[in-house]
C-alpha cells in the first residue's frame, strides 16, 4: 500500500496531467490499489426551480457594492456543459478543450446562478454577471492540469455534482489538496450532496444514520470548500449531505440557499467568491501593504466566507450546517474594511496582531491555511497544525472544536473550546466582548514543512443596530405575491411595528403589529401596485426605513401568431385593480446580449413587423409617474406558428384523429381539414371558428394502407388562407411490415414500419442472391438507403431473433 501511496503522491506533485487516463487509488478498506476514479458514476446534484438571493444577502451586497459585478474574474464550471445559446449566457463562455460535449439544463442553471446577465428575467440576474465562465467536463473527477487554470486565469471552480458516499482520503482528495497547494489562489467549491438521509457504507462512521454522507472522495479534500443546502427559512434540507469528513474534520463548512439539492448552494457560493476576488483586487478595496499575491488566496476567501457566515442549526459550528449560512454582504464588507490578516508562521514560531474592538454583540475570528497534501489513504489529513488563540489581556480563548467520536450522540454535541488537531480552519467567537484591544495569535505548533502561510478574517456585530437587507434598491419586488422581507437586528427590543408606504413616505399603511425581531425575516403579501415603495420598522422611539424599492406587476405575454412577416402578442398587466395602459417594448436581437427599447405601446397588444426567428421581445409596464416596472419573460416567433400551435394526426382504435390547436381565434373565419389522395387534396370538413374555442378535430375512418396525409387550411376573415405543414399517420393492417415507397427511386430512403415494436434485421437481396443492403430496425420504424443500387427487382427479407418473419419484393428504378 505504501508503494501505491508514494507513487500517487509523486505523480500528483510533479506531473499534474498524468491522471487523464489512469489513476491508482485505495479501496475503501485501504488494503489494496484499485483503478480509475473516472469510472465512478457521477451525477448532477439537483438544479432547483427558484432563485432566492435574499437569504444569503446577495441582493443586499449588490445594492451596497454595485461596482462589484465579477469583472476580471474567471470561474471554471466543472460538470456537463451549459447552453452557449442561452440568452443569459451569450458570449460568456470561454473556449475550452476540456469542456463536455453534453449540454444539460442543470449546467445551464448553475452558470446562470453564478454569472447570468438576467436577460430571461430581471429577477434572475446572476451573482457575478460580468465574470467569465470556462467549462470543464466532470468525465474526470480529478482537477484539471495546472496549465488550464493558469492559462484561463481561473480563481474559482464550481463543482455541483457527486458520486457515491466515499469516506477515505483517496486519489481525488489528494489530487485537489495538491492542486490547491500548488495553485493557492484557486478556490474549489463543492456541493455537499443529496444523501443526507443515508448511512455511509464504510469508514469509521459506517452505518450511522444521516452522518458522514458527503458524495464523493474529492469532497474529503481539506483545502477546498464544501457547501450544503438550506431552504428560504435557513433550515437544512433533509436531503443535504452532512459531515464529518472521513477523519472527523468539519464538513460541510458552509450552507446556502437551494430549493432542491445542494448544487445551487455551491453555485451561489462560487458566485459570491467571485465578488470577493474582484473586491480584493479592485482599487479602494485592496490594501496597499498587502503581502499577498495579486489575487486573493483560497485560504483568505475561505476565512472570509466562514467568518462572515450567519450561524444556523445548533449554536456554533456543527456537522450539518458547518459554520453557518453564506452572508455575501458581510463577506464583501470584510474585504472592503480590510478586516483580515495574511501571514507566515514557522515551525515552533508564532504570529501576533492586535485589533481594537468597539462595543459589540459578538466578536468572531477565523484562521484558515492551505495545508500540504497528506499521503494516500492517510487516517488523518492534517499535515501542518497551526493553532489560533485570541486574548483580551486577561484571558486567552481557544477555538470551538466538535467531538468527532463515531457515535451519533457525540457527533451531535455542541462544540467546546480546546486545541484543534484535525482541521485547517479554526474559529474563536466571543459574545458581548468588552471594548478594547484583542490579540490574535497563530502558533506553528506541529509542522512538516519549514513555514506555513495563513489567512485570518475577523468581524464584530455592533450592538443596538437595525438595518434592512431585503427589499432594496437593486432588487424589485413583484406585486400581489408573497415576499420574504429580511433585516438585521441587534437592538435589545423583542418586537417592532411594520408599515408600508406606496408614495415614498408621504403616507403609511400598517402591515403588522408585534413583529418578532429575532427571526430576522417575515413574509408579506405585497399590494397589487406599480410604484416605488418603502418599508419602515418602528422599534420603541426609533424608526428604521428600508431602501426605496420597485414594486411592480409582471406582464404575462401570449403570442397570438407568428407569421413570416409579423408577430402578434397580447398581455395582461394589472395594478391597483386596473389594467396598466402603457408599456415599453424591448428587443433582444438574435446573437445580441443586451435588451434595447424599441417602442412605447398604448394598450395591451401589438403587432411587430419584420421579425427575425432568433429575436426575443419583452414588455415592461410604465407607471403614470414615468417609472418602468419589471420586464416580462421573453417571447419570440418560435413559440407558436402562423395562427396555430399544433397540427397532428394519430391512429387510435382503427381510425385516425386529426387535431389542431389555434394560437388565436382573432381574425380567423374557419378551418378546413383536407386529405391527400392520389390526384389532389380532398376536402373533408370545414368548421367555423368560435371565438372561445381553439381546439378543432376530425375523425377519419376511411383509411388506406401506408401513409395517410392531412393538411389544414386556416382561412382568415380577410380571405387569406394559411396552410400548416402536413400531418401523417401510418396504417399497417394487411401485412406485419409495410415498406414504402415501392417502387423507390435510386438514392431515396426505403422506410419500413410495423405495428409491433421490437428489434428487427432487414436485408435487401439482388437477383444473384447477394445481400446488397442491410439495416436494423428498433421500435416501429427504420430506414434503408438505396443509394448506389442499380435499377431492378430486389427481395427484402425481415428477421426477428434470427427467424425470418416476412419476405417481399422491392422495385428500385
Amino acid at each position: 500500500m505504501r508503494k501505491c501511496a508514494l507513487l500517487t503522491l509523486l505523480v500528483l506533485l510533479h506531473w499534474p496531467g498524468a491522471f487523464a487516463q489512469l489513476v491508482v487509488m485505495p479501496s475503501v478498506a485501504g488494503d489494496r490499489c484499485r483503478l480509475s476514479p473516472s469510472a465512478m458514476p457521477r451525477h448532477e446534484e439537483g438544479a432547483g426551480s427558484t432563485v432566492d438571493f435574499s437569504l444569503n444577502a446577495v441582493s443586499f451586497a449588490r445594492s451596497r457594492y454595485p461596482e462589484l459585478r465579477g469583472q476580471g474574474v474567471t470561474i471554471c464550471l466543472k460538470e456537463n456543459a451549459p447552453d452557449p445559446t442561452d440568452i443569459d449566457l451569450r458570449g460568456r463562455l470561454l473556449p475550452s478543450a476540456v469542456a463536455s460535449s453534453v449540454v444539460t439544463p442543470h449546467a445551464t442553471q448553475m452558470a446562470e446562478i453564478i454569472a447570468g446577465v438576467g436577460n430571461s428575467s430581471l429577477l434572475n440576474e446572476g451573482i457575478a454577471p460580468k465574470a467569465s465562465l470556462v467549462p470543464a467536463s466532470f468525465s474526470s473527477l480529478l482537477p484539471e492540469a495546472d496549465a488550464f487554470y493558469t492559462r484561463n486565469r481561473v480563481t474559482v471552480v464550481n463543482h455541483s455534482y457527486g458520486t457515491d458516499i466515499e469516506n477515505f482520503y483517496g486519489a481525488e482528495a489528494l489530487a485537489y489538496d495538491a492542486s490547491i497547494f500548488r495553485l493557492p489562489t484557486i478556490l474549489h467549491v463543492f456541493s455537499a450532496g443529496n444523501l443526507g438521509y443515508a448511512s455511509p457504507p464504510a469508514g469509521i462512521y459506517a452505518n450511522l444514520p444521516a452522518v458522514a454522507t458527503l458524495t464523493g472522495n474529492f469532497k474529503m479534500a481539506k483545502n477546498s470548500l464544501v457547501v450544503g443546502a438550506v431552504d428560504a427559512g435557513g433550515n437544512l434540507l433533509a436531503s443535504s449531505s452532512r459531515g464529518p469528513a472521513y477523519d472527523g474534520r468539519l464538513k460541510p463548512e458552509l450552507v446556502a440557499y437551494s430549493d432542491e439539492g445542494s448544487s445551487g448552494a455551491a453555485a451561489l457560493t462560487s458566485g459570491v467568491s467571485a465578488l470577493l476576488q474582484q473586491a480584493y483586487t479592485s482599487p479602494g478595496f485592496h490594501p496597499q501593504t498587502s503581502i499577498g499575491p495579486p489575487n486573493a488566496s483560497a485560504a483568505l476567501l475561505k476565512a472570509v466566507l466562514i467568518n462572515s457566515a450567519d450561524d444556523r442549526g445548533s449554536p456554533g459550528p456543527d456537522y450539518q450546517t458547518g459554520y453557518g449560512s453564506v452572508n455575501a454582504f458581510a463577506a464583501v464588507k470584510t474585504i472592503a474594511e480590510q478586516r483580515y490578516l495574511e501571514g507566515i508562521v514557522t515551525a515552533g514560531g508564532h504570529f501576533e496582531a492586535v485589533i481594537r474592538v468597539p462595543a459589540a454583540r459578538q466578536l468572531k475570528i477565523t484562521l484558515v491555511w492551505t495545508d500540504p497534501p497528506a499521503s494516500l489513504n492517510s487516517p488523518k489529513a492534517l499535515i501542518n497544525d497551526l493553532d489560533l488563540t485570541v486574548s483580551d489581556g486577561d484571558t486567552s480563548y481557544r477555538p470551538w472544536v466538535l467531538n468527532p467520536a463515531p457515535n451519533v450522540d457525540s457527533l451531535g454535541k455542541l462544540p467546546v473550546r480546546m486545541r484543534d488537531t484535525l482541521n485547517n480552519a479554526e474559529q474563536v467567537t466571543l459574545d458581548l466582548p468588552a471594548p478594547g484591544q484583542y490579540t490574535i495569535r497563530v502558533n506553528g505548533t506541529q509542522m512538516a514543512t519549514g513555514s506555513q502561510t495563513f489567512a485570518v478574517a475577523y468581524q464584530w456585530d455592533p450592538t443596538n443596530t437595525f438595518y434592512w437587507t431585503t427589499p432594496n434598491t437593486t432588487t424589485p419586488a413583484v406585486s400581489d405575491t408573497t415576499l420574504t422581507i429580511r433585516w438585521k437586528n441587534t437592538t435589545p427590543a423583542r418586537y417592532g411595528t411594520l408599515d408600508f408606504s406606496p408614495d415614498r413616505g408621504q403616507s403609511w399603511i400598517r402591515v403588522r403589529d408585534s413583529v418578532l425581531l429575532v427571526t430576522g425575516a417575515m413574509t408579506w403579501r405585497t399590494p397589487a401596485l406599480l410604484t416605488t415603495g418603502l418599508l419602515r420598522m418602528r422599534i420603541a422611539d426609533s424608526v428604521y426605513r428600508s431602501d426605496s424599492f420597485l414594486l411592480s406587476p409582471v406582464p404575462s405575454p401570449t403570442v397570438l401568431y407568428a407569421c413570416a412577416d409579423s408577430l402578434a402578442v397580447a398581455w395582461t398587466t394589472v395594478a391597483d385593480g386596473k389594467p396598466v395602459g402603457l408599456h415599453n417594448l424591448y428587443r433582444l436581437a438574435d446573437g445580441d446580449s443586451t435588451w434595447h427599447k424599441t417602442a412605447v405601446l398604448i394598450g395591451n397588444r401589438t403587432v411587430i413587423k419584420g421579425v427575425w426567428p432568433g429575436d426575443r421581445w419583452a414588455v415592461a409596464p410604465v407607471s403614470p409617474a414615468g417609472g418602468v416596472g419589471i420586464r416580462s419573460e421573453p417571447f419570440g416567433s418560435d413559440q407558436v406558428f402562423c395562427y396555430y400551435r399544433t397540427f397532428t394526426a394519430d391512429l387510435v382504435d382503427g381510425f385516425i384523429r386529426v387535431r389542431c390547436e389555434l394560437s388565436t381565434t382573432e381574425g380567423v373565419a374557419d378551418v378546413t381539414f383536407q386529405k391527400q389522395t392520389a390526384q389532389s387534396m380532398q376536402q373533408l370538413k370545414t368548421q367555423p371558428v368560435i371565438p372561445t374555442m381553439v381546439f378543432y378535430s376530425l375523425t377519419d375512418s376511411l383509411l388506406q394502407e401506408g401513409p395517410n396525409t392531412y393538411r389544414l387550411q386556416i382561412r382568415l376573415k380577410n380571405g387569406a388562407a394559411i396552410y400548416p405543414d402536413v400531418a401523417t399517420a401510418y396504417v399497417v393492417r394487411k401485412i406485419p411490415f409495410l415498406l414504402y415507397p415501392n417502387p423507390v427511386e435510386t438514392g431515396q430512403m426505403l422506410t419500413v414500419r410495423t405495428e409491433e415494436s421490437g428489434v428487427y434485421a432487414l436485408q435487401l437481396i439482388d437477383e444473384t442472391g447477394r445481400v446488397v443492403r442491410s439495416c436494423s430496425v428498433t421500435g416501429t420504424a427504420g430506414n434503408l438507403s438505396t443509394a448506389g443500387l442499380s435499377a431492378g427487382v430486389y427481395t427484402c427479407v425481415i428477421f426477428k431473433d434470427n427467424q425470418r418473419v416476412q419476405t417481399g419484393k422491392v422495385v428500385v428504378r
